[in-house]
């Protein structure tokens, strides 16, 4: 990139960050959650046509894309950004303003992505600037929870440009590192079933909840130490009707993860034998010993796949390159994003920082600071200009 655009882009997001702080505020007001986009991939899409991209296109399930005028053919470079947050229907997206702060469901992961994306197009924009290649921008759906990367994972199978992507960026990490691994899940509903009763007169009937306690206590026992890393997290659980009855059913959510997929799937058998040893257990110690046993349920409700773009491949180096440029010190680093998708399907992808600082991810008190935002559009920017010229 020439000092002199490199100059122009610095001053245009230093000086443009009153608004794109605004517009964060209205795209986090139009609530998202997972399944629930269609609102706001309407207003996306509105925005897109606003600031000129062509082609823009809201899919059968929701995801908005469009292209950036001026731009040949290839090579092509897809910028990401998700629509969805973490939340159920009926969360309360407005947000409030604490100083430089902003707080509230999903105001930065990930509506500080989605301004981020919408910054950078309107930079070229009023700076005249077009890509020599293809520039995509692209707002998926289903990146949370249970949406099971469906956005991007439907992009790669029936967008127009599933073939021919050169290279991949989501906008959805919160510091200045670049994410060059993805972290595989598995994720299981786990169902068990018993007969219920009185607590007091049909004590001894085998517990549902009692089971899943077991099976928790028994997981908690698995070595996940050492390399790579691995996880399990019960992140939902619930069951029973009332204090004085033995419940008839209990269920949990289960997340399993890991960076690679062979000990990943080794995770998951190990949390199975147990699962069923915990069930088993516990009906052979039912009274009276005829009564009816647990009946155990497992369905998989996410799958996230692992991979991997190399360190010394141009986009991380790219990556790396823009952001020592700027004062940092970035690392390679593992996350779970819309670009493990691409890196499974080994087209080149990483996952870099939308810009400022945040924490109480996922909760309603998540909160945004827009320091250095700037900085990280910047970045972004020679990111792009690597990849497609600027």
């Amino acid at each position: 990139m020439q000092a002199e655009t490199r100059e122009r882009l610095a001053r245009f997001f230093l000086d443009d960050e009153s608004r794109i702080r605004q517009e964060q505020i209205r795209i986090n007001e139009i609530p998202s959650p997972t399944g629930h986009e269609v609102a706001k991939a309407a207003w996306i899409g509105q925005r897109l046509r606003a600031l000129g991209l062509l082609d823009v296109t809201v899919d059968e399930v929701s995801n908005v894309y469009g292209v950036a005028a001026g731009g040949g053919e290839s090579p092509t470079l897809v910028l990401c950004a998700h629509l969805d947050t973490a939340f159920t229907p009926g969360t309360s997206f407005r947000g409030r303003e604490e100083g430089e702060r902003l707080v509230g469901a999903g105001v930065g992961d990930n509506s500080g992505g989605v301004a981020a994306l919408l910054a950078l197009a309107e930079a070229l924009r009023a700076l005249g600037l077009a890509p020599r290649g293809r520039l995509v921008f692209f707002f998926p759906v289903g990146e949370e929870g249970r949406g099971n990367l469906l956005g991007t994972r439907h992009f790669f199978a029936h967008s127009p440009f599933a073939n021919g992507i050169d290279g991949f960026i989501a906008v959805d990490h919160g510091s200045p590192n670049v994410v060059h691994c993805g972290v595989g899940s598995r994720r299981w509903e786990i169902v068990v079933e018993g007969p219920g009763g009185h607590s007091w007169g049909d004590f001894g009937r085998v517990n549902p909840i009692n089971v899943l306690a077991g099976a928790i206590a028994d997981w908690n026992d698995i070595d996940l130490s050492g390399e790579p890393r691995r996880m399990d997290c019960v992140g939902v659980i619930s069951g029973g009707t009332t204090v004085n009855a033995v419940p008839k059913e209990a269920r949990l959510e289960l997340d399993l993860r890991c960076t690679e997929m062979e000990a990943l799937l080794g995770l998951e058998r190990e949390v199975m034998v147990r699962l069923e040893s915990a069930v088993r257990r516990h009906n052979l110690l039912r009274q009276p010993a005829d009564s009816p046993p647990a009946r155990l349920t497992a369905t998989m409700i996410g799958e996230r796949p692992t991979g991997k773009t190399p360190v010394d491949h141009p986009l991380v180096v790219a990556a790396l390159s823009a952001l020592r440029e700027l004062g940092y010190q970035p690392t390679c680093c593992y996350s779970s994003t819309d670009a493990n998708v691409p890196m499974s399907l080994g087209v080149p992808a990483v996952a870099l920082w939308r810009g400022g600082r945040g924490g109480m991810v996922h909760t309603p008190e998540e909160w945004f600071e827009p320091v250095d935002r700037d900085k990280a559009l910047l970045a972004l920017t020679q990111v792009v200009d690597a990849v497609v010229g600027l």
